[in-house]
């Protein structure tokens, strides 16, 4: 009995072990392929969105449309200007990426984000004043990081989307009367937000976000192919053979064609 005792006595002075905490999984990063249209760009996203969705699919993210006049926000003086709302989405993921409805993206494509560094928390192409203006008498605003292309966009930060909607909803007070001129849209707006932040801008090269004729690119010496863009933007309507790029609809009927052209 004594032994038992004794036993008893130097188990209970033992110190007890401290709890096993759980193992922490591996963060695993959320991405968005987001795009956008109001009911005048719907013939166009019917051209586009089942390759973004592909896209999204075989990288891994998550895929969503936002329809403008359906959005909970209040109404957006330029619809396109829609992506401004992109920043939302950066709640509940690491890093959006915007795609414009008129963009159609490669079947071999790579994942993006595997492209840009993490540590870069924006991205886009950056050399279209250049490219496409090179005497243009009027030129682009030009910005700390040039003058960037807001067809596709890659952000980690939300700050971007915030202060672009800001810019644009009050253009009078925030832009210089040359910059009201060359708005392009939302664009200008979008531009003037990242500079004001100071971001450090991932420059994408023009195969992601792929604009010019083929005359142009045999003209300023560009190597990539229209076949060989990962996306292709047909804002301008120069790969479309179209003598009016800015109706919709005839956009829509120029980007069938071409994805009948390219095999996509």
């Amino acid at each position: 009995m004594q032994l038992i005792k004794r036993l008893r006595r130097r188990l209970l002075k033992r110190p007890t072990e401290p709890a096993r905490q759980p193992a922490q999984m591996p963060h695993h990063a959320r991405h968005l392929v987001l795009t956008a249209s109001d009911k005048g760009g719907r013939g166009m996203l019917a051209e586009s969105i089942d390759l973004m969705q592909a896209y999204a699919l075989r990288i891994g993210a998550d895929f969503k449309c936002i329809q403008h006049e359906n959005h909970s926000e209040s109404p957006l003086i330029r619809p396109h200007a829609v992506k401004f709302y992109s920043g939302l989405e950066l709640a509940h993921y690491d890093r959006v990426l915007w795609i414009d409805a008129d963009c159609l993206v490669s079947p071999q494509c790579p994942d993006i984000f595997s492209h840009v560094p993490s540590h870069y928390r924006f991205a886009a192409w950056c050399d279209e004043p250049e490219l496409f203006d090179p005497y243009w008498e009027l030129k682009r605003p030009r910005y700390r990081h040039g003058y960037f292309n807001s067809g596709v966009v890659l952000s980690a930060d939300p700050q971007p989307f915030q202060v672009g909607l800001d810019i644009l909803n009050h253009s009078e007070q925030r832009l210089t009367q040359h910059e009201q001129v060359m708005a392009m849209g939302e664009q200008t707006p979008f531009n003037k937000a990242v500079h004001e932040l100071g971001l450090d801008v991932f420059p994408l090269d023009i195969a992601w976000n792929f604009m010019p004729s083929p005359q142009t690119c045999s003209d300023l010496g560009i190597t990539t192919t229209l076949e060989a863009a990962y996306i292709v933007h047909c804002a301008g309507g120069s790969h479309l053979q179209l003598s009016d790029s800015r109706c919709r609809v005839s956009r829509a009927a120029g980007m069938r064609d071409l994805r009948r052209r390219l095999g996509w």
